[in-house]
C-alpha cells in the first residue's frame, strides 16, 4: 500500500510541476524534494525534545509546515 501512495503521490506532483511551465527534469525531481523535505522534518520531530537545540526543533516545524504547504498548494492547483 505504501509504494502506491508512494507512486500516486510522485505522479501527482510531477504532473503539477509539468502543468505549471516546469521542464522534464525539474518536473520529475520537484516531488522528491517536498516529499523530501517532508520526510526529513517528520524525523526530526519524532526525536525526543533535546532543549540544548531548541533551534533545530524550531526548524524542523517549519521545514514540515512549508512541505505541507506545498503539497496542498499542488493538490489544490491541480484541480482547479
Amino acid at each position: 500500500m505504501a509504494l502506491g501512495a508512494a507512486y500516486a503521490s510522485y505522479r501527482h506532483g510531477r504532473d503539477f510541476a509539468l502543468q505549471f511551465g516546469a521542464d522534464h527534469t525539474t518536473a520529475a525531481i520537484w516531488p522528491l524534494i517536498v516529499d523530501g523535505l517532508l520526510m526529513i522534518a517528520t524525523v526530526e520531530l519524532w526525536k525526543p525534545a533535546d532543549h540544548e537545540h531548541a533551534g533545530g526543533r524550531w526548524a524542523a516545524w517549519l521545514a514540515f509546515v512549508f512541505g505541507i504547504s506545498l503539497s496542498l498548494c499542488a493538490n489544490i492547483g491541480l484541480h482547479t
